[in-house]
């Protein structure tokens, strides 16, 4: 073979090592760098999940729980309203026992910036830091694997809790970062009405375990658990009385799916 031929061969496949190198850089590239870029909260934005529920009511004639009994429970978010500085977003969370009676309900607005999921200030409205689900780029494409506590607003409690790692995980084949957090919430004014003299002359506080696993690329949520028991108070003395229910909340299989 002439060697015309053979440095034509030679460059050609040069050329083609070449390109082939430069694609795959750039797709590792792309791969860890777009969740920087593309990651934002749509405008048309909405989550929701079906949530299996339990709870155990306290009674006083007896003094004891009466026994664990399912509810149902529709948990969601959805863009209200949007521009470039801020994304309104209703959570809903609806607590029904399988008769349809209600046991608890909840909404709550948030505003957040679009490009980070951070909770940023409006006017007239509570402040809250932290983010919609959790801090993004934790996991693919941070420098080092974040693994850093951050400021989770659970709807069910309307307080800021600090999550803390505890493990990496895998579900259904997807790698999640397992957080966790133990806290005390007062949920005297979503009973107030609801329950006979709460708002009155009694209150309402929980003592909560929280666990969220979130995708750590994105900071998406994938599933959350919790386990809660509520204790009646005295609103004067701040003395807790009585226990009222332990519940729990997780995600259905098919929501974690």
């Amino acid at each position: 073979m002439p060697d015309f031929v053979n440095q034509f061969t030679k460059k050609r496949w040069s050329v083609w090592y070449i390109c082939a190198g430069l694609v795959l850089s750039i797709a590792v590239v792309w791969w860890l760098l777009a969740p920087r870029f593309i990651n934002y909260i749509p405008t048309d934005f909405w989550y929701t999940a079906n949530v299996i529920s339990s709870d155990n009511f306290y009674s006083r004639y007896s003094q004891q729980f009466v026994g664990a009994q399912q509810s149902t429970t529709i948990f969601s978010y959805k863009v209200v309203d949007y521009n470039q500085q801020r994304a309104v977003i209703d959570n809903s969370f609806d607590v029904r026992q399988l008769s349809g009676e209600k046991i608890f309900t909840v909404v709550r607005r948030y505003f957040v910036e679009p490009k980070t999921g951070q909770h940023v200030t409006a006017s007239g409205e509570q402040e809250r830091s932290g983010y919609l689900f959790a801090t993004r780029m934790k996991g693919r494409g941070a420098v080092v694997n974040d693994k850093t506590p951050f400021q989770y607003w659970h709807v069910n409690y309307n307080t800021g809790v600090e999550l803390h790692f505890q493990n990496e995980e895998s579900l259904s084949g997807l790698m999640v970062y397992h957080y966790a957090a133990d806290f005390t919430a007062d949920q005297t004014k979503e009973l107030t009405g609801s329950l006979p003299q709460v708002g009155q002359t009694l209150g309402m506080s929980l003592d909560v375990h929280l666990d969220l696993w979130i995708e750590p690329s994105t900071g998406h949520l994938v599933k959350y658990q919790d386990n809660a028991t509520g204790h009646y108070y005295d609103l004067t003395s701040k003395q807790r009385l009585y226990p009222w229910n332990k519940f729990s909340n997780i995600f259905s299989n098919i929501s974690i799916e």
